[in-house]
This record gives structure tokens, sequence and C-alpha cells, in this order.
């Protein structure tokens, strides 16, 4: 009678080198589990709010032991593993899936009382360390957005972003204020405009109304928050948040799209308080933007939209570093109707 394949690995697996294994593979169980603890309980310890960034990669794990398990008959693994596969997969289809609202408790779409063009708006993280600006400038001039938005641009390297003012007449920028490090190019005229800093907490950000004085208003506002490491940033992230959701940058009447580097996931408790407290939505997408040069798998998404129950997302892409560590993030949006 044959044996079965798994059968016939397992056995050809020495008793020592089999604990070794067994060892292992637990190791990797912990791995793999601790971004979905993290991601699964909001209000957890900040090392597992941490381990969340890692989600995308963590299934990818996970897979990985499936098949080990299959393979060597290792029935606990492949039920831990499912049930990790499937918790992963509650977490990430509305981040897939936007429109799946029932999965996501933020605000649903509904129609724009003032309808505002079709626009398509591009933020970048310029890398203020040591990024080629001239490259970054080049991509956003290639972008032909409506509006350009930028994070990291420093007093000293506004002479490269200042070349796209000929393309963007209308502009607003912290650019000479130490505390800050946003930039708004738009081809449509500004108002309301907004420059945000909270020395107590750190928290930034820019903000304008755009209105060309024939179609609707919207509310456009990037922030740019703290690194979430080590764990205890979560904390400073956090009074970040609260102060922005403080700040004067956001307009209840009007729609709004708010666009930035979150130094956070999507699914993260930061993000869902940005979500809760504005009744915004996360626009989508699970592609990870951080660090530029890592292939797709490795990287994690830290740049990010949401936007306001009559903003409609119509497309979302990530583009390439271009001179920084950081992929662009271009998004067109229109009036939910």
């Amino acid at each position: 009678m044959m044996t079965a394949p798994s059968s016939t690995l397992a056995a050809a697996v020495p008793h020592g080198t089999d604990r070794v294994v067994r060892y292992c593979l637990s190791i990797c169980l912990l791995v793999a589990a601790a971004p979905v603890i993290g991601a699964a309980w909001p209000g957890g310890p900040a090392e597992f709010e941490l381990a969340a960034h890692f989600l995308v990669q963590s299934a990818l794990l996970s897979a990985l032991l499936l098949l080990v398990g299959v393979l060597t008959g290792r029935r606990y693994i492949v039920l831990v593993v499912t049930a990790l596969l499937t918790a992963t997969a509650l977490i990430l289809t509305p981040h897939v899936f936007p429109g799946w609202a029932p999965l996501y408790a933020v605000a649903r779409q509904e129609p724009a009382s003032d309808p505002f063009p079709q626009l398509r708006i591009y933020f970048h993280n310029a890398w203020a360390g040591s990024g080629d600006a001239v490259a970054t400038v080049d991509a956003a001039l290639s972008s032909d957005a409506d509006l350009v938005m930028f994070a990291e641009t420093g007093a000293s390297r506004w002479r490269s972003f200042a070349r796209l003012t000929g393309s963007y007449p209308h502009h607003i920028s912290c650019i000479g204020r130490r505390e800050c490090d946003l930039t708004l190019f738009s081809r449509l005229p500004v108002h309301d405009q907004v420059i945000y800093h909270d020395r107590h907490s750190g928290a930034r950000g820019i903000a304008a109304t755009l209105d060309d004085g024939r179609n609707g208003r919207l509310r456009v506002v990037a922030v740019h928050l703290a690194r979430p490491i080590p764990p205890d940033s979560l904390e400073v992230q956090m009074r970040q948040v609260e102060a922005l959701l403080r700040s004067d940058l956001f307009r209840p009447d009007l729609p709004v799209l708010l666009m930035g580097d979150f130094n956070a996931v999507p699914w993260g408790r930061v993000v869902g308080t940005f979500a809760r407290g504005l009744q915004l939505r996360p626009a989508g997408g699970i592609e990870g933007s951080w660090p530029s040069f890592l292939p797709q798998p490795l990287r994690i998404r830290i740049d990010q939209a949401l936007v306001s129950p009559d903003v409609k997302v119509l497309d979302q892409t990530l583009g390439a570093g271009s001179g920084s560590d950081h992929r662009s993030l271009s998004i067109t949006i229109g009036p939910a109707r």
C-alpha cells in the first residue's frame, strides 16, 4: 500500500531534527500571528500595533506555513494558519474592496450637495534626508495632476520645488517655518489656507479649499505624522491625531480629501481614529508605499488617502520612488452621486 506524501516526509525527519523543526515552526506561527492580533485589537499594546504594519507580509508567511503544514501532515499548523488567513482576509477586505462598508464601520457614500469637478491629486514624501528633489519634481510634473502636495520639503530645497509654480500658479507652503514641512501646488484657485503646527505634539498639517468659482468646493488637507518606531512613538502619533482633529484644518461643511504620510497603515489605530473622528473612510489599497526600493511584498502602506462620504474614489495608483524612499500616491476623485 502506498504511503501518503505527508506521512513520508514526516517519517523521514529524525526525532532530534523534528524537535528543531517544531520549534522553528512555532516561532514562525508567533511571528505570523502578531500582526493579525495587532490589527484585530485596536486598543492593544503598542508593540502589537507596530506589528500590525506588517499584516500583508504576515499573510505571505502564513501561506508558506500552510504549505509546510499540508506537506508535512502537521494538522495544528494547518488549523492555526487557516484561522490567521481568515482573520487577515476579513481585516484587509474593506481596503481591497472599499465599497464593502458593512465590514468597516465608517460613513457611507452620500450625494454631494455642491458637486465639485473630477480632480486628480498627487502626494509624495520627498525624503528630506537624501532625496533627489529634481527627480521628485520631474515626476510630479509628469503626473499631470490638478493639485500636487509634498511632505519633507525644507527651505534649502525650495528652489527645486519652485519650478512647479509655472504649471501650478496657486500654492501654499510652510517652507521657512522650521516646524513644518508640507507644500501644496494647485492649478485651481485656493482659499481659506491653513498652515498648522502643534508645538506640544509636533502635529503638522496644511489645508486649502479648492474653488474655481464655477463648480463646487473641495477641502484638501495634507498631514505628516511621527514615525511609529520605537513602539512608544504610538503615544506621540495619537497625540498628534488628537491635535489635528481639534485644528481648523478641516471644514465639516465641505467635501474633504485627506492625504499624507501617516506613518501608519490604513487598518491600524492611527488611521482608524482619523476615520471615526472626521467621518472619513480610507480610499482603499494595500500596496506598500515605503520603502520604495524594496519589492512590493516587503513594502508597507503608510502613504494614503481618506475621503468624506460625499467624495467618490475613481482611481488610485502608486508611482515610483522618483528620488525618494516613498512611492508617490495619485488619486482621482469625483462627487458621490
